[in-house]
């Protein structure tokens, strides 16, 4: 009897080993993940590599690919294009490879749930990697590799219908990515395949109603259609479209009329001029589905387990059936992945252009698509559900089966211990018994965009409205003017208004996006930052305070009469040449500056600056520097200068809060009284050191306008220098890495004498 409660014993522990395995797996991808994602509600994108790479459960290799989609999403919402088509690539070839299940997770996953196999991706998220990529190509002017992504969309999606016999994906062409495809051949200079492509899509509408997925057929697609068949004088197509989009031009059947008595038969109007330079704006709004899981506990007979769900407002049903010989016992359950959609904080948003309020058009809404694959998906995978299912039965029976060997404890030969152990083993069945919960989170809900008109020779700003559930927030969104037509990415993923400022690459292409963010409004301001009124008084100067701190304080810094920094200078050309510099740096506290810059072991240059007049040093002589010269010798920053710009004064305001490069920053403007610049200054809220400056220099009749960002501070002497300046401007970008900086040594009245 002794042996027969010890093996008793044995069957009880192994059925809470299986249990054990259910408590251990329990919670949701989501919940997993909660601070990643709260990261990206914040518009805080290095909190979120960071917890990313710090997460256990994404460093598992079963969800290598989980890891590489979300890293190479943020690394694209932080403007770093490069960087994420590589990990997008990774993905790409995992994907390719066809992600393989080895047997022991295979055992692991029929016998506790899903999320022990590795996770292979849903298909629409297989081909959203090439969306990005596309995106990223584009963004470093290499249009041809984001043509290549944008065609591989519907390929991919072709590709993959191709593999299953049965149940095929309702999602079988993406309309989107034909529209992305019609933007970038326009932005080659391709009329005609801009053309075939928006009537790619335009098809797609029709074949399904004129929506799809939720998206109604973009008015801003209809006047692409009409624009291009006039471009490439296809009337007879211009007039389809025309009969079919604006009937009111063709009521009278395309003939003269009272109102109309010049219009000839069979020519449509003529088109309005299209502008020289123009900008597809495309809004990212919230965050996309994320998968729960329902968990249906029935107690069924017959042939076959059947449930009923509800999925949102729709009655769903779920019909598996029983194996042959399966007993399924008293507790049964089976876990269903579902999608929960995520609510944005805004509804809707819209840009004004010439004074026009224009909305941002639905382009891509990912939660329909998301059900519709996941629901195909479960169709084709009955059979694995079924396979769980008996194999959770059969350990059951198995166990049960032991225990009625191992004891016989009732008169009748019957024994109450089996019928324990098997309702023990349904019982852990139950509890491990899990759906897979894993996607790709950082996808957005939706996809807009606008298409607006750039000016040549203004500073085109554009007013950007969204509405939410406290009112509408507003942004400035200042786009320089190039020709051709480019992209620019804004994103809103919780209520922190984000547009990466160092996503305007500099490339021959001109498409590649060149786009600020202005200082949001009072109304703009994110939910989770403290909000700040831009007339508190004193707030501009406890700024600046704050700063002055940061930097080593003020006794410290007026110990500083002079600055030699040797640097080496990387500069990239709009056409694409790269000249790379050493330039030595005097500076004194005066505003001297003296700089010599050596290419290829050969001085080049020498510039000084003493007073208000600027020389260049030609081969034994001085040249002295015009008025404009001089005014655009000084925009470039120098160490020292970020201390003595006048940072006191009545031009001095703060503008209100600002997303710099994913960090939260107070914004200061002030005018700089020796060139008449405008300047705003971007101080981090977190460490209230100057990360960036915008400066607007008037130079003739033209308005330059260059944006520097300052990175990796080191001390020296007590005081923090950045060690890593960034500008960018219209036709350029320079990257200056500082390898010496002496602080009042090595700089003498002589550096600034002019011979």
């Amino acid at each position: 009897m002794k042996a027969a409660k010890n093996t008793g014993a044995v069957i009880f522990k192994t059925a809470a080993v299986l249990l054990l395995i259910g408590f251990q797996s329990c919670g949701t991808y989501n919940s997993k993940t909660s601070e990643i994602e709260s990261d990206l509600l914040n518009g805080n994108f290095d909190n979120a590599i960071a917890n990313i790479d710090k997460n256990k459960f994404l460093q598992k290799d079963r969800n290598r690919l989980l890891y590489l989609l979300e890293k190479g999403k943020l690394e694209h919402l932080k403007g770093n294009y490069e960087v994420s088509n590589q990990f997008f690539e990774d993905a790409y070839i995992l994907i390719d490879d066809q992600i393989k299940t080895n047997a022991g997770q295979a055992v692991a996953a029929k016998f506790t749930n899903p999320m022990a196999e590795p996770y292979k991706g849903e298909d629409f998220e297989k081909v959203t990697i090439h969306y990005y990529k596309a995106l990223n190509y584009s963004h470093l002017g290499m249009p041809n590799e984001a043509l290549v992504e944008a065609k591989r969309i519907n390929i991919k999606l072709l590709e993959l219908n191709d593999r299953y016999p049965d149940n095929k994906n309702k999602y079988k062409e993406d309309a989107f990515s034909q529209i992305i495809q019609g933007i970038l051949y326009e932005g080659t200079g391709d009329i005609n395949g801009a053309f075939i492509a928006y009537r790619n899509a335009q098809e797609i509408y029709d074949l399904n109603g004129g929506t799809y997925f939720n998206v109604p057929l973009p008015e801003q697609l209809k006047e692409d259609l009409l624009r291009t068949s006039r471009q490439l004088g296809f009337t007879q197509e211009h007039n389809d479209y025309l009969k079919k989009f604006r009937p009111q031009d063709f009521s009278n059947g395309g003939k003269p009329s009272a109102k109309n008595p010049k219009k000839e038969m069979g020519m449509p109007p003529m088109p309005k001029p299209t502008p020289t330079g123009e900008a597809v704006v495309f809004w990212e709004n919230g965050l996309g589905p994320a998968k729960d899981q329902i968990i249906l506990t029935v107690s069924g007979t017959g042939y076959f387990f059947y449930a009923t769900y509800m999925d949102g407002d729709v009655m769903e049903d779920i019909l598996i059936p029983i194996p042959s010989g399966i007993n399924i016992g008293t507790v049964n359950a089976i876990a269903i992945p579902k999608y929960r959609k995520r609510e944005n904080y805004y509804s809707k948003a819209s840009i004004f252009v010439n004074g026009n309020e224009q909305k941002f058009e639905l382009a891509q809404d990912f939660y329909p698509i998301a059900k519709q694959c996941l629901k195909d998906r479960m169709l084709r995978e009955t059979i694995d559900l079924v396979l769980r299912f008996a194999t959770k039965k059969g350990a059951s029976a198995l166990l049960g089966a032991l225990a009625d060997g191992a004891t016989k404890d009732n008169k009748d030969g019957s024994n109450d211990l089996g019928d324990l152990v098997r309702l023990g083993a349904d019982i852990a069945g139950a509890a491990t018994e899990k759906a897979d919960t894993r996607n790709w989170q950082s996808l957005p809900a939706s996809i807009s965009y606008a298409r607006v008109p750039l000016q040549e020779g203004v500073d085109n700003k554009f007013i950007i409205k969204k509405y939410g559930p406290k009112g509408i927030d507003t942004d400035t969104l200042t786009i320089p003017y190039r020709r051709g037509l480019q992209i620019v990415n804004y994103f809103d993923l919780g209520r922190t208004q984000i547009l990466p400022l160092n996503n305007n690459a500099t490339t021959t292409s001109k498409f590649v996006p060149n786009a600020s963010l202005e200082p949001a409004t009072k109304d703009g301001l994110a939910s989770n930052s403290a909000a700040i009124p831009a007339e508190a008084p004193g707030m501009a100067q406890n700024i600046v305070a704050k700063y002055t701190k940061a930097l080593g304080g003020i006794e410290k810094l007026k110990t500083v009469s002079t600055t030699l920094t040797i640097s080496s200078v990387k500069t990239t050309a709009q056409d694409g040449a790269i000249i790379t510099k050493e330039v030595t740096s005097k500076t004194a506290a005066n505003t001297n500056n003296y700089q010599k810059i050596v290419t290829n072991g050969k001085a080049v240059e020498t510039v000084t600056l003493k007073g208000y007049e600027g020389f260049v040093k030609d081969g034994s002589k001085y040249i002295k520097m015009s008025p404009e010269q001089y005014n655009a010798s000084l925009m470039l920053p120098r160490p020292l200068q970020n201390y003595n710009l006048p940072l006191e004064g009545q031009s001095l305001k703060y503008e209100g809060i600002a997303i710099v490069n994913n960090q939260r920053t107070y914004a200061l403007s002030f005018i700089e009284p020796v060139t008449n610049s405008g300047i705003i200054n971007y101080y981090s809220v977190a460490t209230s050191l100057l990360i960036a400056t915008k400066t607007s220099t008037p130079l003739g009749k033209e308005l330059i306008v260059t944006t520097s960002y300052f990175t990796d501070y080191k001390d020296v002497n007590g005081l923090k220098f950045p060690y890593t300046i960034t500008t960018k401007g219209d036709n350029f970008t320079s990257e200056e890495r500082i390898t010496q900086l002496k602080i009042n040594e090595g700089v003498t009245d002589a550096d600034f004498k002019i011979n």
